[in-house]
């Protein structure tokens, strides 16, 4: 299977791992290679068969002595830590945002409750549909231990010195690596280029959307020569525009949220995304696939929360249920 292996400088490589049945398709794969020291490898892929092939493959391709690499996970999701388990099984050391690893165990619900899930206003119907086709429950890791990694680490291979930084939002303990000197952000999936990362508000009371704002502002000045994303391709945008372009994705989000509440007054979240335009091929809200479904109604909760949190709508409790209101 290839694996498009690319040498981006003498010390640092690149090659995709596949994620199949999954709409982004694969997964940049890092590695940081130097003459001397450890190795560096960024993100597993899902735990199934193509995805490790394709990881075993570049890592033999790379002659990488797992015994001498450290495997660093970025966040939670199961296409970044999914061989964690498997790679630490032989040999290597698993680096991990410590906020992460503590929830990754808690990460996924149990499939016979769906009552979290009603009160967004999902049928019990389809939220088994969404579970059993949803990547964090097929293609998770098992348990594995892992040096946690905090904000202002820095971690040194070869020549290049990385510096962890929070970047909340997408998960709640997800990072990016810096290396000032290079001008050199690995990305992960905070910034993406040619599509949004996604911004979902489920298991956490937190405004998820806020905190992934703030941390675009927390990072958009820093200088970056070359970024390179978890996910597709880097494209015409330079980091600091790209962040602008994220930033006013959700500032129109956000004012179609709004008019989709004040247009039905009383949605659930369920509902408020199935009013909403998303880029994808379907004919219908019906019509979605489960796992898209789960995607986006946890981004419309997301921008929910926040106008909700801005005074801009209101929720109520009904019925068992949470319902959106226009500001009356």
């Amino acid at each position: 299977m290839p694996v498009n292996m690319q040498q981006i400088s003498k010390e640092l490589f690149t090659f995709q791992i596949v994620l199949p049945n999954n709409p982004l398709k694969w997964l940049n794969c890092y590695v940081i290679r130097p003459q001397e020291g450890r190795c560096l490898l960024i993100d597993t892929g899902f735990h199934c068969e193509e995805s490790i092939a394709a990881l075993l493959e570049g890592i033999e391709e790379l002659n990488l002595d797992l015994a001498n690499t450290d495997v660093l996970i970025t966040h939670l999701h199961a296409d970044h830590s999914g061989n964690a388990s498997l790679l630490e099984g032989k040999g290597a050391t698993i680096l991990m945002p410590q906020v992460d690893y503590e929830r990754l165990n808690d990460a996924k619900p149990e499939r016979g409750d769906a009552s979290y899930f009603v009160t967004h206003g999902i049928s019990e119907e389809n939220f088994l549909a969404m579970f059993d086709g949803n990547p964090i429950n097929r293609y998770i890791t098992d348990d594995f231990s892992a040096r946690l990694l905090h904000e202002g680490d820095v971690l040194h291979y070869g020549t290049f010195a990385l510096e962890v930084i929070c970047v909340p939002g997408h998960t709640e303990g997800n990072i990016m690596l810096y290396d000032r000197k290079k001008q050199l952000m690995f990305t992960g999936d905070h910034v993406l280029f040619d599509i949004t990362p996604n911004i979902s508000a489920w298991f956490s009371d937190r405004d998820v959307l806020r905190d992934y704002l703030e941390s675009l502002e927390k990072v958009e000045g820093l200088p970056v020569r070359l970024a390179l994303p978890a996910h597709r391709h880097v494209g015409s945008q330079t980091f600091a525009e790209r962040i602008q372009a994220l930033k006013e994705h959700h500032r129109a989000r956000l004012a179609e949220t709004q008019r989709v509440v004040e247009q039905h007054s009383g949605a659930t979240a369920f509902e408020t995304a199935g009013y909403c335009t998303w880029r994808i091929k379907a004919k219908s809200w019906a019509d979605f696939p489960p796992t898209q479904k789960w995607f986006a109604i946890g981004e419309a909760l997301a921008h929910l929360r926040y106008l909700v949190n801005d005074g801009s709508i209101v929720m109520r409790h009904e019925n068992g249920q949470d319902h959106y209101y226009p500001v009356a």
